[in-house]
């Protein structure tokens, strides 16, 4: 294998269609990494959260990395881009398909190219090589290559064991990852995919913490681990039949939807099928083995559930005490309900693009815009005499309110107004979904209820600059 900076190897072409994909891509991604993005990572983590265990701290930064790729296109994006100097060597004729594959890939190795950064482990390229390909093995479930990999690393060269480059182990993956992907060519075109990227990213996470704090291949550690994953995408997909049910039947927008999170999560034939079963007969809510989650993954959780609630277009009232009642069991407040509500709405407003061809989705992120609307108008139909008693109080609020009736606001005064109004909402209970992340798109509802005549345009141009931040 050519090494770093001799002819042959910065110029190779990724060529993602052609067998041996893996090892070239891998080859080029370490030689472009930038490792200082790692420790940047890695420290906004342990600074955020110093009193979390590594295994949790590192699922954190799984966390962080979806963020980014949601935030690059979220729910919508068919796939995350190859960062540039990947994708000029992947040329543009590579196939949707395979640029999909491969980015995946490489968010996988920016994971845990971070956690390695939370160990502290300081490898250098050939042997971080052989510790992504490890990890991979380990997320495979092929111990004996992850073993035979971890051997070559600890001999500090990849020709010690036998093992006479990266070749041999990461062709054997590919073929694992090309047999999987098979069923998930079209995972970041719908929400599931979304949904179990999240739990994946999250089990290679704690794979490569195992690995970078053991220093080895431990077996019983890797058992448990797969077997949280497995369980927490069958507490995933239990949550969404029960809601499917919520109203006595199942249609089959729901049911295309939950099919879909079963082929995306891989589960064993066996789970898959006593999952798909319960489509054909009412669920019992209290079999759900459900307990308190940490905020991320309740969060997740949240999202996937009002999705399918609403993924027939209707959210009837017995649907809607369920998702209450599925929240509170996994420790969310109805504040975090009604927040999680209000960002996926957000997203939604700033992605109609992007998911207008979900199919069935497309009218539950309707749906729950107008729901949220409705929410909001309530809490502000019945706090309006609180909220203007806040607004004279506040001098400059009140300046400016009054200013608008009688001139138009500068984009300056505007982002007051906007700024004072949110931060009174903090200070009203019942309006604190204005105050959530996401909530700025509700201040039409706010302005309505105002005796001023606020241009409209001002606010259109201030909350356009924040969607574009």
């Amino acid at each position: 294998m050519p090494e770093r900076g001799q002819p042959g190897h910065r110029g190779r072409s990724l060529d993602l269609a052609r067998t041996g994909w893996l090892g070239r891509l891998l080859d080029a991604y370490v030689e472009a990494h930038d490792p200082a993005e790692d420790d940047r990572a890695a420290t906004e983590v342990l600074c955020a959260h110093p009193r979390d265990g590594r295994l949790d701290q590192a699922q954190r930064l799984a966390d962080r990395r979806l963020a980014r790729l949601r935030a690059g296109g979220g729910l919508g994006a068919r796939a995350p881009g190859l960062p540039p100097a990947l994708a000029a060597r992947a040329g543009d004729d590579a196939a949707v398909p395979h640029l999909a594959r491969a980015a995946l890939v490489v968010v996988g190795w920016d994971v845990l190219m971070a956690v390695a950064a939370l160990h502290g482990n300081r490898s250098g390229p050939e042997e971080r090589k052989l510790e992504l390909l490890a990890v991979m093995a380990t997320s495979i479930e092929d111990l004996a290559l992850a073993r035979r990999l971890h051997d070559a690393h600890l001999e500090l060269s990849a020709r010690a064991r036998g093992l006479a480059s990266i070749e041999g182990p990461a062709a054997a993956i590919e073929r694992r990852l090309e047999q999987r992907d098979r069923r998930r060519e079209a995972a970041l075109d719908h929400p599931a995919g979304h949904a179990l990227l999240r739990l994946e990213l999250r089990a290679l996470a704690a794979l490569g913490s195992l690995y970078f704090e053991r220093a080895t291949i431990e077996e019983d550690g890797i058992a448990r681990l797969h077997a949280l994953s497995r369980a927490q995408k069958v507490d995933l997909i239990g949550v969404l039949v029960a809601l499917a049910w919520a109203d006595g039947k199942v249609t089959p927008e729901e049911r295309r939807l939950i099919e879909h999170h079963v082929t995306l999560a891989g589960l064993p034939p066996a789970t898959a099928r006593r999952l798909l079963a319960g489509l054909d007969r009412p669920a019992d809510e209290s079999a759900l083995e459900l307990e308190p989650l940490e905020p991320g993954p309740r969060r997740f959780i949240l999202e996937q559930a009002i999705l399918i609630s609403l993924v027939d277009d209707d959210l009837d009232q017995a649907e809607q005490a369920l998702l209450e009642r599925l929240a509170a069991r996994l420790g969310a407040s109805p504040l975090e309900l009604e927040q999680v509500m209000v960002e996926v709405t957000a997203f939604y407003e700033k992605n109609r693009e992007a998911v207008h061809d979900f199919g069935p989705v497309s009218g539950a992120f309707g749906r729950l815009r107008e729901l949220v609307v409705e929410r909001a108008q309530r809490a502000v139909l019945g706090n309006t005499r609180r909220l203007m008693q806040e607004i004279r109080e506040t001098g400059e609020l009140a300046r400016l309110l009054g200013a608008a009736s009688v001139r138009p606001l500068t984009a300056e005064e505007a982002a007051k107004v906007r700024t004072q109004l949110l931060d009174i909402c903090k200070s009203i209970p019942a309006l604190a979904i204005f105050a959530l992340p996401g909530g700025a798109l509700l201040l039409p509802i706010l302005l309505r209820v105002l005796p001023f005549n606020i241009l409209p345009t001002a606010f259109a141009a201030d909350e356009g600059a924040s969607r574009e931040g």
